[in-house]
């Protein structure tokens, strides 16, 4: 939309003077449709230097495939990201996110160093002392370097029950209270089977937002033969960053063998100040509940 200048009636673009993110917010605000010279900057601003700033704005307007992509590039260009100007703008969402990253390509020292820089500028941009109280206030700094960060498996049941075969979606919604990688996905396996085909070792997993929008969708192998009570550990392709406050809903389905199922499940789970609550979830067409 062009508007007239009173002076000349010269055409005045609407994003003169203004920052991409104050056009952002304004086409936000007018409705106003993101064009194709828009999208290709974002992506271009995704993988350079700058992507701090994408992924501030992808965060605020909630663009969850920038976001993702920008992430990505900060994890394998870290102290280069970190480095640029922006970086200490950030918003505490977007800090927690490479926070709580497993892939950063720099030193916890260095990591270090831009953490307590960015938390003297947040005091300064909110018009605070920097002291010991006001930077309990932001996120926290993790406690083990990144690189060596710890995998903690949660269980829901507490025992198991008889082998039970069914192809059908089993589903659970959940939510947390923090941010954390996801990894992969915990289930009871054949019993005492061995899978003659690699056809039938193979069922598909998938979990997606609030939104609908999938989040992730892969196709796992079982392992074959396990005993009474063994579970079986699967890793997804790439851990996926899940947000605190945000509903989920996670399933399984093609299980194609016998498999046993766990009873006396638990509906909140807490390990490590990490709460995860889970509810039964519409999209479940077999038996699995909160309760099993």
């Amino acid at each position: 939309m062009d508007l007239k200048n009173n002076g000349n009636n010269k055409p005045v673009d609407w994003r003169d003077d203004k920052t991409f993110q104050d056009c952002m917010m304004y086409m936000l605000e007018k409705e106003i449709m993101c064009d194709t010279k828009c999208s290709e900057l974002l992506r271009s601003t995704a993988t350079s230097a700058d992507a701090v700033v994408t992924l501030s704005t992808a965060n605020q307007f909630h663009l969850d495939d920038l976001q993702k992509e920008s992430l990505h590039y900060i994890e394998e260009n870290t102290e280069i990201c970190l480095s640029s100007s922006y970086a200490v703008e950030l918003n505490s969402n977007c800090v927690q996110m490479i926070l709580i990253s497993e892939h950063l390509s720099c030193s916890e020292t260095e990591f270090c160093k831009f953490f307590l820089k960015w938390i003297k500028t947040q005091c300064q941009l909110q018009g605070k002392e920097a002291n010991a109280k006001n930077m309990r206030d932001k996120p926290r700094y993790p406690r083990i370097p990144n690189k060596n960060g710890q995998t903690h498996n949660i269980y829901r049941h507490s025992t198991c029950s008889r082998t039970l075969q069914n192809v059908s979606i089993n589903a659970l919604k959940f939510h947390l209270n923090r941010s954390v990688w996801f990894k992969g996905c915990i289930i009871f396996g054949p019993a005492n089977t061995n899978i003659s085909h690699e056809q039938h070792n193979m069922f598909t997993f998938e979990l997606t937002d609030d939104s609908e929008n999938v989040v992730c969708w892969e196709v796992l192998k079982i392992s074959s033969g396990t005993t009474f009570n063994n579970t079986v550990a699967l890793n997804l392709a790439k851990p996926m960053l899940l947000h605190a406050d945000t509903q989920y809903t996670i399933s399984v389905h093609d299980i194609k063998p016998q498999t046993y199922y766990g009873i006396n499940c638990n509906s909140v789970c807490i390990h490590d100040s990490v709460t995860i609550t889970f509810e039964n979830s519409p999209k479940s067409t077999t038996m699995t509940s909160v309760t099993q």
